[in-house]
């Protein structure tokens, strides 16, 4: 849930090849940089992986990033299958036995950026999750993901198209990453998706970001067109910034429960306050983030918590409910991140 546009200063509705326009001391190359912009640059060595047929929609197919110890690259999946990240022995996990994610959006506000981002990156790496799925990633944010030695060596990154800001997911292992724009957003709102095989299955992780504002009847239809279109009796889990509470008495029945479970409502500590957005002077502290897990999948629901609620350290001895009081965002982001394990059935 964020500012209206028409109400509060918001970016400007440019590429993010203009946000990169001026000089910058990067060792990404112009590929990599054009990629994350207004164009998607296709390596001729990009190919499938090796005897497996991918089960999403090809249109959508954006490319693979890999930092190869000098520089990103578009990656050849024909040889990618066979590398991992952790184990270049490995191909194909085949003795999974669970996986961790990390969802969170990571604000595009300039407020406190340096600061906030750079807390957000050490969450990431901290989590040491299987899959980072990251919602309103902004240029200056992407330049210092890319620029961690940490992350870039252990990550594939997706190759999606990023229009003022977006949708990431990173992963440990190779896979195809697919693109969804929503038919009915005005946002530019969509569907970021992985697609690996772990155990001799198929198994999809998607990210996203719905309509916010007063766009109920968006959200609604967005919800259907993941769970019924894209995802349906898919092994696959998804999570972000659902931007509705289920317990919003117009919403709530958004998920379908037959088909899939959040994570959230099986398994949160019921000690804490149930909130990954914090109240404002408008706006009562409120769950638009979740993960949610395939009832058809391999993998049942293991652990989740919520992650960032601290005040940044230049924030000094501030709390983070005073918020409630002054709007002003003590937190690395104004959302709460979610770390999530899943493990096999």
């Amino acid at each position: 849930m964020e500012e209206s546009p028409e109400r509060f200063q918001t970016p400007p509705r440019t590429t993010l090849r203009k946000c990169f326009s001026v000089p910058i001391k990067t060792d990404m190359p112009r590929d990599v940089i054009l990629s994350f912009s207004n164009e998607v640059i296709r390596t001729e060595e990009e190919g499938n992986l090796s005897d497996y047929i991918p089960t999403l929609d090809q249109r959508k197919l954006v490319p693979t990033h890999r930092y190869n110890g000098r520089e990103w690259i578009d990656c050849d999946l024909n040889c990618e299958l066979s590398i991992s990240v952790d184990n270049p022995e490995l191909c194909c996990p085949t003795d999974i036995s669970s996986l961790s994610f990390y969802t969170q959006n990571i604000w595009f506000k300039k407020k406190n950026m340096d600061e906030r981002f750079k807390n957000i990156i050490q969450m990431i790496k901290e989590s040491k999750a299987d899959f980072i799925c990251l919602q309103e990633v902004i240029a200056p944010f992407f330049e210092k993901l890319v620029q961690d030695e940490y992350i870039r060596d252990r990550y594939y990154f997706s190759g999606n198209t990023i229009i003022d800001y977006g949708l990431l997911i990173l992963c440990k292992w190779p896979c195809y990453f697919y693109d969804y724009t929503y038919k009915n957003t005005w946002m530019d709102r969509g569907f970021l998706a992985a697609e690996t095989v772990f155990n001799g299955q198929t198994f999809i992780v998607g990210t996203t970001h719905l309509e916010s504002l007063d766009n109920a009847t968006k959200r609604k239809e967005q919800m259907e067109y993941i769970q019924t279109e894209i995802l349906k009796h898919k092994d696959a889990i998804f999570m972000g910034d659902l931007n509705f509470d289920f317990n919003w008495p117009d919403e709530g029945k958004n998920l379908d429960t037959k088909l899939f479970t959040d994570l959230w409502t099986e398994l949160r500590d019921k000690n804490e306050e149930a909130f990954t957005m914090n109240g404002t002077t408008r706006f009562k502290p409120v769950v638009l983030d979740h993960v949610l897990l395939s009832n058809s999948s391999q993998f049942i629901p293991k652990y989740i918590k919520r992650v960032g609620n601290y005040c940044c350290r230049n924030f000094g001895r501030d709390l983070i409910n005073e918020i409630r009081e002054d709007d002003v965002v003590r937190t690395p982001s104004d959302h709460l991140g979610l770390y999530s394990i899943i493990s096999l059935n």
